[in-house]
């Protein structure tokens, strides 16, 4: 429902910007500091620019969550990992 993406937008992106962006910088920074060799800290990279995974919906409903709430920073973090994946890949290589 892309209506409730519209009610809710401080907190999409705010998810959005910890999990999309300051996750990779926080795992690359960890992986600098312990000088952790770079086929490992690119595979870190990538798993740590993922978008958050539809089984945080399901969590959040069965454990009386904001379910719809979830379903949007998933259905938003999916949409943005379009568009940063692909620059973390870049600085990667």
């Amino acid at each position: 429902q892309f209506t409730a993406i519209n009610k809710r937008g401080r907190h999409l992106a705010g998810a959005s910007l910890l999990k999309l962006v300051v996750m990779p910088a926080i795992m690359w920074s960890c992986c600098a500091f312990f000088m952790v060799p770079m086929q490992y800290t690119a595979i870190a990279l990538i798993f740590a620019a993922l978008p958050g995974s539809a089984l945080s919906f399901i969590l959040a409903k069965q454990l009386g969550g904001d379910s719809s709430l979830m379903a949007n920073i998933v259905t938003v973090q999916t949409c943005l990992s379009m568009i940063t994946l692909p620059i973390i890949l870049s600085l990667i290589s």
